[in-house]
């Protein structure tokens, strides 16, 4: 019976020894705090958003620096918003926001609604203030068509109401009604909230391991190629094929010409080794618009591409660190 416990006292102690060094991975989404307040009377939304150390926030598309680990910015309610963040470990999380026509009606009774969304624990938070509060009962309900979640709210003597709803990931369609003793029922416009990820890829100079949202894998796969800077260029080249293929695309070389194909989602591609352009969906391009030099080369047998030059041109964000000499890829990002 010692025996036996020893032994299996010693392979729970190997697994977990095991366990603690496996590289991590994050299959949910990355938790953050979103808030803000939808001015109705302006149709303007003000957005902001909590940060962690190092995180990178893109905005439409635009990177938006935090201040004091806070992102605050002000939108047109008539645009729809698309907000990532991710951070270098490889968690992100993408909310994708659709807003709908604002009857006039909505606007002299409600200016506004503050929302929070909790991407962690999967929750939409809302509260208002009617700017007029006709007497009598006046309850309201809102709920999330896919989630199939609903809540009840009482707008208070002096029009307050609040309300959780549950979300989740994917596409949740947000549907609200307003009843008026029990008689009148007014139906406001849907809006949706889109929640998912973007793929993160970090790669670091002179070094054969990527992380594709958080997983170690080699840049070139039994070769230990690495990314490299060109010092005559001050640019950062690589062998682009596993970076391409994590993101859901295709490479391909044509070795009589000497080309590299690229095609991923609706972008496709072409570069020639020792050539300063490249074709972009058919349209020539210069790779480097600082530095005429700046081309695909091949180095011990491996063709190299200007990792900025493809990756912005797929419609992807790059971030470089300095310190540490690493990229960063955030793949889409809007």
């Amino acid at each position: 019976m010692k025996k036996t416990l020893f032994i299996l006292l010693i392979f729970v102690t190997i697994n977990s020894l095991f366990l603690n060094n496996l590289e991590p991975t994050y299959a949910s989404i990355y938790p953050v705090s979103v808030s803000g307040q939808v001015l109705f009377s302006k149709e303007k939304v003000v957005l902001q958003i909590k940060t962690s150390p190092n995180d990178i926030v893109l905005i439409n598309g635009e990177y938006v620096q935090p201040v004091n680990e806070i992102v605050s910015k002000e939108m047109n309610l008539k645009e729809n918003s698309t907000l990532i963040i991710a951070n270098p470990d490889g968690r992100s999380v993408k909310i994708k926001l659709t807003y709908p026509e604002i009857p006039s009606l909505l606007k002299s009774f409600l200016p506004s609604l503050n929302f929070s969304f909790d991407t962690g624990k999967l929750t939409f938070t809302y509260s208002g203030k009617l700017a007029r509060r006709p007497k009598g009962t006046l309850k309201g309900n809102m709920s999330n068509k896919e989630s199939k979640d609903s809540f009840t709210f009482a707008v208070d003597s002096s029009g307050n109401f609040a309300g959780t709803l549950k979300m989740a990931e994917g596409k949740n369609t947000i549907q609200s009604y307003v009843r008026y003793l029990l008689l009148v029922k007014y139906s406001l416009p849907d809006f949706t909230v889109e929640i998912g990820k973007s793929k993160v890829i970090k790669l670091i100079v002179n070094n054969k391991w990527m992380y594709v949202d958080g997983v170690k894998s080699e840049v070139d796969p039994g070769r230990s190629t690495t990314p490299v800077i060109i010092p005559d260029w001050g640019r950062t080249l690589l062998p682009i094929r596993t970076v391409i293929e994590s993101l859901g695309g295709t490479l391909s070389w044509d070795g009589t010409d000497r080309k590299v194909t690229i095609n991923i989602s609706n972008t496709k591609i072409e570069l020639w080794i020792n050539k300063n352009y490249a074709y972009v969906n058919n349209k020539k391009v210069q790779i480097d618009s600082q530095n005429s030099k700046v081309t695909p080369i091949i180095v011990n047998s491996r063709t190299m591409l200007p990792i900025r030059f493809v990756a912005e041109s797929i419609g992807a964000y790059v971030n470089w660190n300095g310190t540490e000499k690493s990229i960063l890829i955030v793949y889409p990002k809007d």
